[in-house]
């Protein structure tokens, strides 16, 4: 219901702000609304507490109903036990009829012996019957005690009830107050939002006069900045246009630099490569007749072994070899 006030007044408002010459009508309106949702509260109040009113009286019939069945159990089942020990006593006296009976045919000398057995027959009767008056009590009291517990409980249970009826009543009684007070502050507001609509379409017309005047006021800045920005445009374009050439040259310039390195760097190593191959050959030469001359040498010594000659040479070439290539480099 609060989500259905606010959205009417939402719409008044919106509905003020747009046209406040239609606000009387609207404030009528929400007064119907308002009237019918009170009514409408005040019959679910009255039928709320109809239900309950019907429901205690359901509930405590039910309660009475079942006192009444509980009762009627008792009763039964003291009228049992009361046949059952009439019986029993019945029994009992029957039996002491008999003994006496027996006494009084027996000799002489069991006469005291019988006297004594039926004294002790006697006491253990009068016993049994007090503790069965005993337990009667006791039950008579535990069955008391039962009924006022039970008592003290529907009590309890019917000052449960009523307090908590009395809050839903007070609960009631403080939301239809707060209804009320809502509705009033509901109407003052609408009162001042008619004021505050007439004064806001009022600024709303001078504000929009001023928007114009700086719409068109804007409207020449941005066509001055918009020359200006052509113009600037167009410096930089040419401007642009220039860098762009001088980079063009530029790149050609170093382009032309690089293959010129690239083409002396692989001359040099051309050389390089024919002056590493002379040198080769020449030691290739040398280690040739190095060899020749050793072996020349050497022909008339028959123990030198042929193997530790070939391994210096060769040593010696590889060291020859190496020693052209560093001085190459």
């Amino acid at each position: 219901m609060k989500k259905y006030l606010w959205f009417v007044l939402l719409t008044v408002a919106l509905v003020a702000s747009e046209n406040p010459f239609a606000l009387q009508d609207n404030m009528q309106r929400i007064e119907k609304s308002q009237e019918s949702f009170l009514s409408d509260l005040k019959e679910d109040s009255v039928r709320t507490e109809k239900e309950n009113r019907s429901k205690l009286i359901k509930e405590k019939a039910r309660r009475l109903e079942a006192q009444k069945e509980s009762q009627q159990a008792r009763n039964r089942q003291k009228r049992l036990e009361r046949i059952a020990l009439e019986k029993k006593r019945a029994k009992e006296a029957l039996q002491l009829d008999k003994n006496n009976v027996i006494l009084q045919s027996e000799p002489e000398q069991n006469v005291v012996k019988s006297r004594k057995q039926k004294q002790r027959e006697a006491l253990r009767i009068k016993n049994e019957l007090r503790q069965k008056a005993k337990l009667k009590r006791e039950q008579k009291l535990a069955l008391e005690r039962k009924k006022r517990e039970e008592a003290l409980k529907e009590k309890k249970r019917q000052a449960q009830e009523l307090k908590q009826k009395r809050e839903e009543e007070r609960a009631k009684a403080k939301k239809i107050a707060l209804e009320k007070k809502k509705i009033e502050r509901e109407k003052r507001e609408a009162k001042k939002a008619k004021g505050i609509a007439l004064a806001k379409k009022k600024a709303k017309a001078k504000k929009e006069q001023e928007r114009l005047k700086k719409i068109e006021e804007a409207k020449r800045k941005a066509e001055k900045i918009k020359q200006e920005n052509a113009i600037k445009k167009k410096e930089a374009a040419a401007k642009k246009e220039q860098q762009r050439i001088k980079a063009l040259q530029v790149k050609k310039k170093n382009e032309e630099k690089k293959r010129k390195i690239k083409e002396a760097q692989k001359k040099a190593e051309e050389e390089k490569k024919k002056a590493f191959e002379q040198k080769k050959k020449e030691l290739a030469l040398k280690k040739k007749a190095l060899a020749q001359k050793r072996m020349k040498e050497k022909s008339s010594i028959v123990d030198i072994d042929i193997a530790k000659e070939k391994r210096l040479a060769n040593e010696d070439a590889e060291r020859e070899y190496r020693e052209a290539v560093r001085m190459m480099d």
